[in-house]
C-alpha cells in the first residue's frame, strides 16, 4: 500500500469528514462513503455506486480501504476459530470468533504484543512493538462480518466484541475511543452499548 493514502477503514464519521474536505470531496461524499464501508461491507471504492466514476477515481488515488491478509485461520473442537492477521508493515495480530448458545462473540486485539508482562497471560511475554491502528482495530471485525458472509460459514451473526485480544486497550485510548464510535454508531455497525466490553489489566 502506497504511504501516500490514508487508510480510512477506522475513521469515525466526523474524521471522514475532515479528511475528505482537506483532499476537495465534499461532506455528502463522506455521508454515501460511510455507510458503503460500514453496512454493506464494501472492499472497494468502485462497488460505491451510487458515487459518479470520477469521484470514486480520485478516491481511488487518495485513500485505501486495504484490509489485512489471514496467515492462518484454526477452528477449535468448540467451534471457536482464532485467525492471525498480517498487517501492511508486516506485524501480526490475533482476533477470536467464539460462537456460544445465545451468542457470538469476536475477541480484539489493540497492540502488537504487550508492555504489561502479566505473568498469566502469553502476551506478556511477547515484546510490546506499537499500537494498532484504528483501521486495524476495525479491520478485526470487518474479517469476521466478511467470513460471515461465506457460505463455508456455519454462522450467521455476530452479536457481541470483546477488547481483550493482544495488548492493554486504555495504554491505545484514541484508537479504541474511534472504534468503539464506529461500532456503536446506528448509521454504522449500531452495536448495543451493553454488547461490548473493553477488558484492561488495570
Amino acid at each position: 500500500m502506497s504511504e501516500q493514502k490514508k487508510n480510512i477503514l477506522g475513521l469515525t464519521f466526523e474524521k471522514l469528514k475532515s479528511e475528505f474536505l482537506n483532499f476537495g470531496f465534499t461532506i455528502l461524499d463522506a455521508k454515501r462513503v460511510f455507510p458503503w464501508i460500514h453496512v454493506k461491507l464494501a472492499t472497494s471504492f468502485d462497488e460505491m455506486s451510487d458515487l459518479p466514476k470520477q469521484t470514486r477515481e480520485k478516491l481511488e488515488e487518495f485513500f485505501s480501504l486495504e484490509k489485512p491478509i489471514c496467515k492462518i485461520l484454526q477452528k477449535s473442537l468448540d467451534g471457536s476459530r482464532k485467525a492471525l492477521l498480517e498487517l501492511s508493515d508486516g506485524n501480526l495480530t490475533e482476533t477470536v470468533f467464539i460462537p456460544e448458545k445465545n451468542r457470538n462473540t469476536v475477541c480484539v486485539s489493540t497492540q502488537i504484543g504487550c508492555a504489561m508482562k502479566c505473568k498469566f497471560c502469553y502476551t506478556g511475554t511477547q515484546q510490546f512493538a506499537r499500537n494498532l491502528t484504528a483501521s486495524e482495530i476495525m479491520a478485526q471485525i470487518f474479517f469476521w462480518k466478511d467470513m460471515l458472509k461465506s457460505e463455508k460459514f456455519e454462522y450467521a451473526s455476530l452479536s457481541n466484541i470483546v477488547f481483550m485480544g493482544m495488548g492493554e486497550p486504555l495504554l491505545n485510548f484514541s484508537n479504541v475511543s474511534d472504534a468503539l464510535e464506529i461500532l456503536l454508531a446506528p448509521k454504522a455497525h449500531n452495536f448495543s452499548r451493553k454488547k461490548i466490553i473493553v477488558s484492561t489489566s488495570g
